[in-house]
Order: structure tokens, then C-alpha cells, then sequence
């Protein structure tokens, strides 16, 4: 009967690793690229503003990164998914930490630096995450929406999962018009 839930409900169990990438993907029309991260990703944090004001200007440095503007003057593939991690506040201004976060493939064992503070390397963590695929479009009033009902459907069919923080996806590149979108969850382990 779970099984039978999550395919109506479109959800996913991913797990990212380092450099790997396993997919229990409970409805197998689903698809979805297994490289999801590589060994290093790119990060840009923002407190205190709204989603699309954060995404503009992470996108905007990123591609600068990605077209070359690094400590190797060398044009890299942008990084995909890019994902933003949400951590809420709570405090009385509700202003959240965003971390928006494109992977970088992993054939490199020395990536180029930034040329600017704003962004900075790290290597991505495993995560165990339940995943809900959409599409729309990329504004914080979609995801919001998605992660709401993502929420609700997981508490419905009994699956545990942590609240926070949570992730925003944007599989494919920048600029795409496909509008393909995720929700990630983190899995409650046991």
C-alpha cells in the first residue's frame, strides 16, 4: 500500500553521496539523472532575503565562475542541479539562510578557485532524502506551495522525515525554459 501511495503522489527515495548517487525510485516512470553531485560544489549563502533576490544573485556569480571568471581563467560546464538549501529562522523576522549550491563534475581533483569571497568550495555531504519532482516556475511562492503539499502527503502516507532544513531543486541548467523542479525532504533515520 505505501508503494502503491508514493507512485500516486510521485515520490522519490534518493540517496547523495559523495560520488555516487543511488535512486530508490518508488514509481519507475520517474526519471532521473544518478549524478546528481560530484565531489565538490559550488556554494553562495544569503540571510535575510527573499528567495528569488538570493537566486538572481547567486545564478549571476555562478555563471561568471562557470564562464571563466576562476583562478584558472577556464570555462567550466555549469554545474547541475543547482539546490538551495533552506534553514528557517526563528527569530521574529523569519529570515531565513539560504544556500544555493551547483555541483561540479568531479573529473577535476583540482577545481579553480573563485575570484570573489561571495562564493566559496565544498564538498557536498551524503544526504538520505525523499524527493517530489513538479513542474513550474522557479519563484519562492511555487516552491513554497510544493514543499507544503510535499509535507502534508509524506505526514498522510506515515513516512518520517526532518522538517528542516529543506531543499529546493532546479535540475536542469540556468536559462532552461523545461521548468522542471524538485522538493527535498531529508529521510528521519532511525
Amino acid at each position: 500500500m505505501l508503494r502503491d501511495l508514493c507512485q500516486i503522489l510521485g515520490i522519490c527515495v534518493i540517496t547523495i553521496a559523495f560520488n555516487s548517487t543511488s535512486v530508490s525510485n518508488i514509481d519507475a516512470s520517474l526519471a532521473y539523472n544518478c549524478d546528481l553531485f560530484e565531489s565538490f560544489i559550488m556554494i553562495k549563502r544569503a540571510n535575510g532575503m527573499r528567495y528569488q533576490d538570493g537566486w538572481v544573485g547567486a545564478e549571476n556569480l555562478m555563471m561568471r565562475y562557470f564562464d571563466g571568471d576562476n583562478s584558472e581563467n577556464r570555462k567550466l560546464p555549469f554545474g547541475c542541479p543547482i539546490v538551495t538549501k533552506i534553514d528557517p529562522s526563528e527569530g521574529p523576522a523569519c529570515e531565513s539562510q539560504l544556500t544555493f549550491a551547483a555541483a561540479l563534475p568531479n573529473k577535476w581533483t583540482q577545481v579553480p578557485q573563485p575570484r570573489t569571497d561571495e562564493l566559496t568550495l565544498s564538498q557536498w555531504p551524503k544526504l538520505h532524502v525523499y524527493a517530489r519532482p513538479f513542474l513550474g516556475p522557479n519563484n519562492q511562492e511555487t516552491f513554497r506551495q510544493e514543499s507544503l503539499n510535499f509535507a502534508d502527503s509524506l505526514r498522510t502516507i506515515g513516512l518520517r522525515y526532518q522538517t528542516e532544513p529543506y531543499f529546493w531543486v532546479i535540475p536542469d541548467p540556468p536559462n532552461e525554459p523545461a521548468g522542471n523542479l524538485q522538493v527535498w525532504f531529508l529521510v528521519e533515520e532511525p
